[in-house]
């Protein structure tokens, strides 16, 4: 059994194009699922990426350890201090 958390939209690139580097942003959108994973995993999370053309949908399960260092790391993200950028 599974449990739909929740689904945040937002973009994604693309290239119109085959072989031009033009990028242009179309919606995409992220669903957070919980579900069990056996007894090894226990309760898992899959974040499910969807957009339209040639990436569909792709998945990744993450275990409660993972998700709490995902967390973490996108908390801290936008500290320039601690992730600079050139």
């Amino acid at each position: 059994m599974s449990t739909e958390i929740k689904t945040i939209k937002g973009t994604c690139h693309y290239h119109p194009k085959k072989g031009i580097f033009e990028v242009q942003h179309k919606e995409a959108e992220v669903s957070i699922t919980r579900f069990w994973n056996g007894k090894k995993k226990g309760s898992c999370i899959q974040l499910t990426v969807s957009q339209d053309g040639e990436y569909g949908t792709s998945y990744i399960h993450l275990t409660q350890t993972q998700c709490k260092k995902l967390a973490k790391v996108l908390s801290e993200c936008f500290d320039d201090k601690k992730y600079p950028s050139e």
